[in-house]
């Protein structure tokens, strides 16, 4: 489920929007009380982002969404990400996370117990707000306009906005 470039923003009752972080795509898996984190190539990730610890879970499930960091002015900085993306050592991961703290921001629910990917996005999107997320971790905004939004990323210097259509 990767983002297609689209040549305009459009707003349409059938689509919802959310912003485009810069960041690190990453699968957070939680089996009902550890995490794993999977790149989007299949790699663990998971030592390297110690700040976002599974809370125990009910059931298992599986999200979608990117890790990022966050400017000062709390916008997503992938040249701030850099310094936490290829640490090999819990240690050293360990003082980035003081340094330079990450955000998993989530947007999607895949797994709920059940594979749910047929789901409506809706759904998916209601099942996520019943899951127990893991700490440093925050559900994506969405918008039913995409004009506000995209005044708002191209005044601030955000990188996008995603489409998904309901």
């Amino acid at each position: 489920m990767l983002a297609t470039p689209w040549p305009a923003p459009f707003s349409d009752p059938d689509w919802r929007f959310e912003l485009k972080w810069d960041g690190v795509r990453a699968i957070g898996s939680i089996d009902g009380a550890a995490l794993k984190l999977l790149s989007r190539r299949g790699n663990d990730v998971t030592d390297r982002y110690p700040e976002i610890r599974a809370a125990p879970a009910a059931r298992p499930f599986v999200l979608d969404g990117e890790i990022v960091a966050l400017d000062a002015s709390g916008r997503a900085s992938f040249q701030k990400l850099q310094s936490r993306m290829n640490l090999s050592s819990p240690l050293l991961a360990a003082a980035a996370a003081g340094t330079t703290p990450v955000t998993y921001v989530v947007f999607d629910l895949l797994f709920d117990g059940i594979d749910i990917t047929d789901e409506p996005w809706e759904r998916r999107r209601e099942r996520l707000h019943t899951v127990a997320l893991p700490e440093a971790t925050t559900v994506s905004e969405v918008y039913e306009d995409a004009d506000p939004l995209w005044r708002f990323v191209t005044e601030r210097g955000i990188e996008g906005i995603v489409a998904k259509r309901l």
